[in-house]
């Protein structure tokens, strides 16, 4: 229910279009990255470069499966996905199809990683897949986006509508169109080292400077004390709470 809800924040436009359709305020904020995250990773800048995706497959991310099955195919891949299943609440006929496609691909998983074993392995492979879920309704801003080029990997990511307002496409981050130009610039990027190194600083000094928690700290309080000042949060501008487990609550504290 959304009747504790003050205000809503997405990273995704298309997601946002469907949580207004509680007539709860909705504002747009993207993942970030936390820079003290680099103190506790060994540098991997004298590494070879090869390229890795970290991350879920799931029956709703069909493009996700078919393009990393796509490139495994051509180039040297690493993955690191948990074991594909079959969710009682997906469509049967399309869950089996997805976890049929899957397998080839969690056959050569090395086994799930997150947290600091996850940044590190970005930082020692230097090349990101990165591939939106359908939910994302084709634009870019998931979290994988920010966790690599924060940490200097070269992201290898879908181009879209808003990516030059993130990064600048093929100077910051690499972008591609398809399953054949994704193969073409990872095997490109893997014969030059220099190449990743140099888009990868880049990629890593963009995040730095316009997407840290920092920032996203600042842009979430600049929304809640609008929506204080406005009214529409809180019938009271002295309240101390902002809504039982509300979305502006737990930012309010991620601001302290």
């Amino acid at each position: 229910s959304s009747d504790s809800v003050d205000i809503f924040l997405t990273s995704h436009k298309s997601i946002g279009k469907h949580l207004a359709e509680s007539g709860k305020p909705v504002s747009l904020v993207l993942p970030s990255f936390e820079p003290r995250i680099l103190e506790g990773l060994v540098d991997g800048s004298a590494r070879t470069p090869s390229a890795c995706f970290i991350g879920s497959l799931l029956w709703a991310q069909r493009r996700r499966i078919d393009l990393l099955r796509a490139l495994q195919s051509q180039v040297p891949l690493d993955l690191y996905i948990a074991r594909p299943k079959v969710s009682r609440k997906s469509p049967s006929l399309a869950g089996l199809r997805t976890h049929l496609a899957t397998v080839p691909l969690y056959r050569r998983s090395k086994g799930s990683a997150y947290g600091m074993r996850m940044y590190q392995i970005l930082r020692d492979c230097r090349i990101a897949i990165n591939v939106h879920g359908e939910v994302a309704g084709g634009e870019a801003g998931n979290m994988r986006m920010f966790e690599a080029t924060g940490i200097g990997c070269t992201l290898v990511t879908e181009a879209a509508p808003n990516m030059k307002l993130l990064f600048e496409p093929d100077k910051e981050v690499i972008t591609y169109r398809s399953a054949e130009e994704l193969t073409e610039k990872v095997r490109y990027l893997l014969a030059n080292p220099s190449v990743v190194a140099d888009i990868g600083s880049k990629g890593q000094e963009r995040t730095l400077l316009r997407h840290s928690s920092a920032v996203r700290a600042t842009e979430i309080l600049d929304i809640i004390t609008k929506a204080l000042v406005s009214g529409r949060a809180l019938n009271s501008v002295t309240g101390t709470s902002l809504g039982r487990g509300s979305a502006t609550s737990e930012a309010a504290l991620g601001c302290k």
